[in-house]
């Protein structure tokens, strides 16, 4: 039922199948989950800021660090792409020079996942089709995970068309 209900929400075509559904207690639960499979101590989550804070603390109660990237309000408050892949790429290199005797790869690279909330909590801010596949080019570039939390979809502002990154990922 759940992955039906999913299917038939969007106005693009996804086709959700029941194995692509984990159920969570409530949205706060389900974040827990993704960021409890991801994180490690001295891991490092990216969210944006201004931002919803429970993410920063699920990542801190993991041994995890929370690094900011910003939102930019003169772009409709849309990911500041560059700052973000200016982060990573400064987080990588720390972890690589900090690391320089063990072999580099996923399971000890410092940035585990970047984490969208779309429509965003607290701007209101929906973004478009061609932003969310800037982030997932950025994403792609790094090889990391992105976590949307799209718990505000149904609530948008104005004629702003709220749009799931599933529905560009695919």
């Amino acid at each position: 039922a759940i992955a039906s209900y999913h299917s038939k929400q969007s106005s693009e075509i996804i086709n959700v199948i029941p194995e692509d559904i984990i159920v969570a207690n409530g949205a706060s639960g389900a974040l827990e989950l993704a960021l409890t499979a991801l994180l490690d101590e001295d891991s490092v989550l990216l969210v944006p800021r201004p931002g919803f804070p429970l993410y920063q603390v699920i990542a801190e109660s993991h041994g995890a660090r929370v690094v900011h990237y910003d939102l930019l309000p003169q772009s409709g408050w849309e990911c500041d792409l560059n700052h973000m892949e200016s982060i990573i790429l400064h987080e990588e290199e720390e972890a690589m020079r900090k690391n320089c005797e063990k072999k580099y790869d996923a399971k000890n690279r410092a940035v585990r996942a970047i984490l969208i909330n779309n429509p965003s909590n607290p701007t209101g801010a929906v973004y478009s089709e061609s932003h969310l596949m800037d982030i997932i080019r950025v994403a792609a570039r790094h090889r990391l995970p992105i976590i949307s939390d799209e718990i505000y979809g149904d609530m948008t502002f104005a004629n702003n068309l709220f749009r799931p990154m599933a529905s560009v990922s695919v």
